[in-house]
């Protein structure tokens, strides 16, 4: 017993390792965000919200923040502060989805695979980066993952579900690239559907989230077309169908090319170690499959979340900080390794694994390390020397 006792002991102290090395990155990625650069799209996303306050915003759909950061004005009358203003509120977004990552991770892994999924999450570089920028993808990553969560967990069943529906709802009227997220979820209902005992009650559920995501979806754009001022509804409407149709025919679709396949060779040399992990937690999957002949496993959930990498290939805009909005929840393969790794060792008494998951961790830790000293110095002192002479 008492081999067996110190061998869980290790595990415990390895997961304990874990959590601390998260929070160590999640305090210096809160030091970190008053320290990048402010990046014009974080201007123009301020902007939009001083129109809305100003009366003079132009359109329902990328403007649907304006009603989350309508008190940045009040914080200040220097833009840079404001930006920083709205960077803690991303920190707390960016918190969030870390802990969702979490919830959804634990749905199929031990809590050892979920924490180190996590560390993964929060150690990749784009996400050090522009994980709490003033954009819509930190927003919108946490109300995916709120939502996926919800779905499969389905707490209250049907109020888990109507929460669900309300949250994509609120992510698409965020922006309307959350329509990516809904070919994850179609491909998610469809698995769902396929490994359920009781298929007529999952189509139900999923009839429900639709529904849910549909009224929610029509009543928030119909709130925020009444409170625009100074535009007619008309307006609205015809802004909102020359936007739909702007997107889908521009920015969606490509000419037979990888857009911005240089963004993805440098994430791939950057991460090498996490994206080792993620292949290798998937052709881990796939062999399970193969030598089991049990396509119905709860593992081919997390097979649909791959779904979400599919906009690099043809999504126009796929620049480094998008990746902070496709990342998380397929990330949770690099926690395949480390949850077999835990289970193959049961009974074994080999004291080894723990300390290679625990080196692994570290390694990892390492590389947030490497970017955050990379970074770790204002990078905004020309422009707030410019905003305060203009103030």
């Amino acid at each position: 017993m008492k081999p067996k006792y110190f061998l869980q002991s290790s595990f415990r102290l390895t997961e304990l390792l874990i959590l601390i090395l998260i929070g160590t990155t999640l305090f210096l990625k809160f030091h970190l965000l008053f320290l990048l650069n402010i990046d014009v799209d974080e201007f123009t996303f301020l902007s939009v919200v001083h129109k809305y306050i100003q009366g003079s915003l132009g359109g329902p759909f990328y403007t649907f923040h304006v009603h989350m950061f309508s008190w940045l004005p009040m914080v200040s009358m220097n833009e840079i502060d404001q930006i920083m203003a709205a960077r803690l509120a991303m920190f707390s977004f960016f918190v969030g989805a870390s802990v969702f990552t979490y919830l959804i991770a634990k749905i199929f892994l031990n809590t050892l695979g979920a924490l180190f999924s996590v560390l993964c999450y929060v150690s990749v570089s784009n996400v050090i980066v522009h994980g709490t920028s003033f954009r819509f993808d930190p927003i919108c990553s946490l109300l995916f993952l709120m939502s996926v969560y919800l779905f499969l967990k389905r707490p209250g069943r049907n109020i888990g579900i109507f929460l669900s529906g309300f949250g994509m709802a609120l992510s698409m009227m965020i922006t309307l690239k959350s329509i990516f997220y809904m070919a994850t979820f179609f491909v998610l209902f469809l698995c769902l559907i396929y490994i359920s005992e009781d298929r007529r009650e999952t189509v139900n559920d999923v009839i429900l989230f639709c529904v849910s995501f549909l009224v929610c979806l029509l009543l928030l754009f119909m709130y925020h077309s009444h409170v625009l001022l100074d535009i007619q509804y008309k307006n609205v409407l015809f802004s909102a169908g020359e936007n739909v149709k702007h997107h889908v025919g521009l920015k969606l679709f490509f000419n037979g090319y990888i857009h911005n396949w240089q963004y993805i060779l440098i994430f791939i040399i950057e991460n090498i170690v996490v994206v080792s992990l993620l292949i290798s937690g998937l052709i881990l999957i796939i062999y399970k499959y193969a030598i089991d002949n049990n396509i119905k496993n709860n593992n081919i959930l997390i097979l649909s979340f791959l779904v979400n990498y599919a906009p690099l290939i043809y999504y126009r805009y796929n620049h480094p900080y998008f990746y902070v909005f496709i990342l998380s929840p397929a990330v949770i393969l690099c926690g395949i390794i480390v949850n077999n790794l835990e289970k193959i060792n049961h009974g074994k008494m080999l004291n080894i694994v723990p300390v290679l998951i625990s080196f692994l961790s570290l390694i990892i830790f390492s590389n947030f390390i490497y970017h955050y000293k990379n970074n770790a110095f204002d990078q905004n002192i020309s422009k707030k020397e410019i905003v305060d002479s203009v103030h």
